[in-house]
């Protein structure tokens, strides 16, 4: 697709001038036109203001939309308060308060959040003290209730305006609701009373979240000199290298999060980025998948493999990703309370090239265009699983196992809608009055590619409808499918859902690709 030319449609139809919209975006209109005479324009702020004007969805995340605060303010420990509170009261009601306050962090520690409050709360009244007041505090964050949590941080700042734990609180509570210049101006002067590696960190958080991103590395910077195995940090700090195209030091901070933590499934898919932005889309996967094994719902994993695997010429294998990225997150790419078969575009950002994705919604259904080509992404939440194995058959005197390939599906609708695709797309001939049909045409082939911890299966009715799915895992069903298929030499797609089959015999186009 010629993206200049999309570009300009798009300014079109909201009805601006080229001197309108380079006004909007804040250049001249002779940028604007050039821009839409390019076949495909490289990625700037230019560009991606454009996008922004003109309602276009970028798939570009060098700047983060979501980072995570750090709070390591622990729930304080009863001796702590005790020391804390000077109390000059009689010793039975010493050892009271300390049992309550004992109660109160076994709670916190539980998850008994509210629980733990409530105590907290009670003796807020009778001992309206500094570090009750942060222990509220802590547990309203704790609760996500962080309105509350900065006004009785505010509280324990009135008695103590220097308390470090009460202004990380509300600092990082700030930071949450998006307040961020109000975030950077109380940890800041968090970072006067205790220069730690966490409040660095979440200054550079806040940085980061405002696209400072300069500002934001040099508070990473000094989080990771006070603290170099914080990983957290690592992570950060290589997302904003990767922001400034500083692509060596962002490999550096992203494979050191990895070495600190293997589990960090976000560093994974900002490696994926990495490679896939540089046009190097095996790596890519690789960690895409890596990131899919620790969080399957990874929504930049998601989208990174669709990209990679189309940018490899895999698109079949890709439309099974792009078919989960719509079902959990549609309300992200489309506009569900508009008409169904409305267009909708990502523009794809990488070091070299720009592409463009189009689909058009149908409610329970995707029209998914790339290349040139219309495949239909189904947006059932569950979507069954695929079959690659071997099912008993029967002549009614003895009993054999079968390879056989095919999909279980737990939707009625499109275990109907798989077999009228097939059966307007091939020719069939039914075995008697059984659910088993022959194909003399040989129009059916299939495709079975053995990965390292899974297998891909593409099973083609005459090039006009695939079943196209990857198993969970690689065991047993698939080397007995292996075994029996070499002794029989061919094989069956068998469809079910629930006690009702669609099977197709005698099949013996396929293309085995084994390790």
């Amino acid at each position: 697709m010629h993206i200049g030319k999309y570009l300009k449609k798009k300014r079109k139809e909201k009805g601006y001038s080229q001197e309108r919209l380079a006004e909007l975006v804040g250049v001249v209109a002779k940028t604007i036109a050039r821009i839409e005479n390019n076949p495909s324009p490289k990625s700037n702020k230019t560009f991606e203001g454009i996008c922004n004007v003109l309602n276009i969805l970028l798939s570009d995340d060098k700047n983060i939309k979501e980072l995570e605060f750090n709070k390591n303010v622990d729930y304080l420990k009863p001796s702590e308060i005790l020391s804390k509170l000077k109390l000059e009261n009689s010793q039975e009601l010493y050892f009271e308060i300390d049992n309550k306050l004992t109660d109160a962090y076994r709670l916190a520690k539980e998850g008994n959040y509210k629980e733990a409050l409530d105590i907290y709360l009670a003796f807020s009244v009778i001992l309206p003290k500094e570090y009750i007041y942060i222990a509220c505090a802590n547990m309203y964050y704790m609760l996500n209730n962080y309105n509350s949590a900065i006004e009785y941080s505010e509280k324990a700042l009135v008695i103590n305006e220097k308390s470090y734990e009460a202004l990380t609180i509300k600092g990082i509570s700030y930071g949450v609701l998006k307040d961020y210049n109000s975030s950077i101006d109380v940890l800041l002067k968090a970072l006067e009373v205790n220069k730690t590696y966490e409040v660095y960190y979440n200054i550079g958080v806040a940085y980061h979240m405002t696209e400072k991103i300069n500002e934001a590395i040099s508070y990473y910077d000094k989080c990771i000199e006070i603290n170099p195995y914080f990983e957290s940090a690592h992570l950060n700090i290589g997302i904003c290298y990767f922001a400034k195209i500083n692509l060596e030091k962002s490999l550096y901070h992203l494979n050191k999060a990895i070495k600190l933590n293997p589990n960090m499934y976000q560093a994974y898919a900002r490696l994926g980025e990495h490679y896939r932005f540089i046009s190097e889309d095996d790596k890519a996967i690789m960690y895409f998948k890596k990131c899919l094994e620790l969080d399957k719902t990874n929504k930049q994993a998601l989208f990174g493999i669709s990209m990679s695997l189309i940018a490899l010429g895999e698109i079949h294998e890709a439309i099974i990703y792009f078919g989960e990225l719509f079902r959990l997150y549609l309300k992200d790419y489309i506009d569900i309370n508009k008409e169904f078969g409305r267009d909708y575009v990502v523009v794809d950002i990488g070091y070299k090239k720009t592409q463009i994705i189009t689909y058009e919604y149908y409610g329970d259904y995707i029209i998914l265009s790339i290349k040139g080509q219309s495949y239909k992404v189904n947006l059932s939440t569950d979507n069954g699983f695929v079959l690659i194995g071997a099912l008993p058959i029967s002549d009614g005197i003895s009993t054999m196992l079968y390879p056989t390939l095919g999909k279980v599906f737990k939707n009625k609708k499109e275990f109907n809608d798989a077999i009228e695709q097939i059966k307007s797309s091939v020719k069939l001939m039914q075995y008697f009055d059984k659910p088993i049909h022959i194909n003399f045409e040989r129009e059916i082939s299939a495709n079975i590619i053995e990965r390292k911890k899974d297998v891909f299966m593409e099973i083609i009715f005459a090039n006009k409808y695939s079943i196209i799915g990857i198993t969970d895992t690689k065991g047993e069903g698939f080397k007995t499918f292996i075994k029996l298929f070499k002794k029989y030499g061919q094989f069956r797609v068998h469809l079910e859902f629930e006690n009702e089959v669609f099977i197709i015999d005698a099949l013996k186009n396929i293309n085995l690709n084994l390790i």
